[in-house]
């Protein structure tokens, strides 16, 4: 749940009232089965966003050697709790959009390398579509010293919706502190603006960079920098974000959170698009 800017419906942008509301983000049932030494089945049901995830997971093979089957979220990237960083759902990879297929990976060592073939419906809940479309997501990455560096490719072939990311991340650790960052640049198919019937290419990206430190335990400071532009060839369609919080661990399974965020939007936008944010996180 998360503590946010009101927004009235019934009111133009520059109308709205500074404000705020509770909305509940996520309220997501987990539940684990280890029926075999190498086998499991994991379940996860968001009652707040009606998603599920189900799948069946062989692990702990020679070499790091993994395969999961059943509907899950696609390994692209840096994965966060926050879905809303422009890494993550403006790009497509959002808290429910999870897809049916299979993913297999391998950890040989410090290094890794995991690829998913999945159905391409992306948070929809029906069967697969008729022809060859599919969605391909692939990830590799190494960690060494205090070092990780990695990058994603995704592929999503949906008949007049074709669209595929891909881009590098990377990640840094030394002591209280703990730094992490990536940018993906993403193409797809849009409708012509001047030709009825005809798509075009749009390309854009998507980019974060964000810095944790520890100051006492259960105390972090945290700190964050996002861009997104959806169309590399129109001026005006950028948006930058500054965040900075705290994150405070109370007591075990419980995480609260106090967020500002300033939005630096196009001239054309008139309008107040700050936010403050107050979260709490409850694990069981």
């Amino acid at each position: 749940m998360y503590f946010n800017e009101q927004d009235d419906p019934e009111l133009t942008p520059e109308e709205q009232p500074e404000g705020s509301t509770f909305y509940l983000m996520q309220a997501a049932l987990h539940a684990k089965a280890q029926l075999l030494p190498i086998f499991q089945v994991v379940y996860s049901y968001d009652a707040a966003q009606n998603a599920v995830e189900a799948f069946g997971l062989i692990d702990e093979l020679p070499g790091g050697l993994y395969l999961k089957a059943g509907r899950f979220i696609l390994p692209y990237g840096l994965r966060f709790d926050d879905h809303t960083i422009f890494t993550r759902a403006p790009l497509g990879f959002h808290n429910i959009s999870q897809d049916s297929g299979v993913e297999i990976g391998v950890r040989p060592g410090p290094a890794f390398l995991v690829a998913s073939l999945t159905n391409g419906n992306m948070g929809e809940q029906a069967m697969d579509r008729d022809k060859s479309h599919y969605a391909f997501t692939t990830q590799g990455g190494v960690r060494f010293w205090k070092i990780g560096v990695g990058g994603s490719y995704f592929l999503n072939n949906r008949e007049g919706f074709d669209r595929q990311v891909f881009g590098p991340w990377a990640t840094f650790g030394w002591g209280p502190v703990a730094l992490l960052a990536e940018f993906d640049v993403f193409k797809q198919e849009v409708p012509h603006e001047t030709r009825p019937g005809e798509l075009d290419d749009r390309i854009g990206s998507g980019s974060m960079a964000q810095a944790d430190v520890k100051v006492i335990d259960g105390l972090y400071v945290q700190g964050r920098y996002s861009h997104m532009d959806t169309d590399w060839e129109v001026d005006e369609t950028f948006m930058d974000q500054w965040a900075g919080g705290l994150l405070v661990y109370p007591i075990p399974y419980l995480q609260l959170q106090a967020q500002y965020r300033w939005n630096r939007e196009p001239d054309l936008v008139e309008y107040d698009n700050n936010q403050v944010m107050i979260q709490g996180h409850f694990f069981f």
